[in-house]
């Protein structure tokens, strides 16, 4: 199995276990964070230093056009802690950017 595959793999399953966290614990957005942040370091622990930057960028921006969809009345969040999302939200948007690079370098080789 290449290299992409197994990052893609590794990494998909660290996006179920994401999704399962909030699933679950959604209400507690404190429990909920610091899932995700465990979650984020082991996807990141080997991860080369654009993942890294890839991973801040993507978990910033993306939240903040969620905030401002959100803010035009498009939906509302149960928990909200920065501004208008959850706490937990720049992690979520973080850890999906990094499956949708490994996807896209998945497709690129194959």
């Amino acid at each position: 199995m290449g290299k992409t595959i197994k990052r893609l793999i590794f990494d998909s399953l660290f996006l179920f276990l994401a999704v399962l966290t909030i699933i679950f614990f959604w209400k507690n957005t404190i429990l909920t964070s610091i899932f995700l942040v465990i979650i984020s370091i082991c996807i990141l622990a080997k991860a080369a230093k654009i993942d890294i930057l890839f991973f801040v960028i993507i978990g910033l921006s993306a939240t903040f056009i969620e905030s401002l969809t959100i803010s035009s009345g498009a939906w509302i969040y149960s928990t909200q802690h920065i501004s208008i999302v959850p706490l937990w939200i720049p992690l979520y948007w973080g850890i999906g950017g990094i499956i949708i690079k490994d996807i896209y370098l998945f497709l690129k080789k194959y």
